[in-house]
């Protein structure tokens, strides 16, 4: 039964402005999340200076357009400083430096994912400190991109408190990220897309040390290392909270690969 006064009809006035007025910002946020969540159309784009601020990591998934070769689709990431990734995959460490919480590792290339006819043409990414700070605006203009979606929300089921079983493998923890490692290719990999897919698919990227630790940033510059590699058959790369911990043994078992670990940030 319900009361039909002058006071109740006021009080109901009042509710239903608070409530109008609490809404408000829970729409604005709601219209936001789903903005940034969207694919983004490609436009025209005209870089600008490089700024010296801080490097954070961002993901994210790419659409390119069908004609795209895989090959293509991964140079165009690298040499814009950013690396395949996969979702949901990442280590954390406790205070004391043991394993707090993990998820097993997976190749990180997206050669499968790119190839599959459900999810043709498409591929993770993440950022990493080669990266423009306007990374997403030069991405967006690339000719074989159809649209670049961030901040896509995740269920990760997958993972795992404590320490994992002594034969898992697992990412490294952002910690014990930063080596940076000279590798040679040799015999059936002396291609440049080859080497490419090598590092990227164990989680490595491409490094530019002087670049990353240039205390006043220089103009942004291309980040492939296709020149270089033609000449001297080499990649200079670092590791990543992508690669997995066993990534040495990995590389050691790849043919016509050596390689040297040059220093560590």
């Amino acid at each position: 039964m319900f009361i039909h006064s002058s006071k109740h009809k006021s009080f109901v006035s009042f509710l239903q402005a608070r409530y109008r007025l609490y809404q408000m910002p829970l729409f604005l946020c709601c219209i936001l999340f789903l903005c940034a969540a969207c694919g983004t159309s490609v436009q025209a784009y005209h870089p600008t200076t490089v700024s010296s601020a801080p490097w954070h990591p961002e993901s994210g998934i790419i659409s390119f357009k069908a004609a795209t070769s895989y090959t293509s689709a991964l140079r165009t990431i690298t040499d814009l400083g950013l690396q395949p990734t996969w979702p949901c995959i990442s280590t954390k460490l406790a205070s004391d430096g043991s394993v707090a919480s993990w998820i097993a590792w997976h190749q990180m290339g997206n050669k499968d994912f790119f190839t599959s006819k459900t999810t043709q043409a498409r591929m993770w990414f993440t950022t990493t400190a080669l990266s423009s700070p306007d990374w997403l605006k030069r991405l967006q203009a690339q000719a074989d991109v159809s649209s670049v979606r961030t901040k896509v929300m995740m269920y990760c089921p997958m993972i795992h408190a404590g320490s994992p079983p002594s034969n898992t493998v697992i990412a490294l923890a952002p910690q014990q990220a930063g080596k940076y490692i000279r590798i040679t290719f040799t015999g059936p990999l002396k291609r440049y897309d080859d080497a490419l897919y090598i590092v990227n698919n164990l989680g490595l990227r491409l490094a530019d040390p002087n670049y990353e630790y240039a205390k006043n940033k220089p103009g942004w510059h291309d980040m492939g290392q296709e020149q270089s590699f033609s000449q001297t058959h080499t990649l200079l790369v670092a590791t990543t909270a992508e690669s997995p911990t066993n990534w040495q043994q990995q590389l050691k078992l790849t043919q016509g690969v050596t390689f040297a670990i040059t220093s560590s940030r």
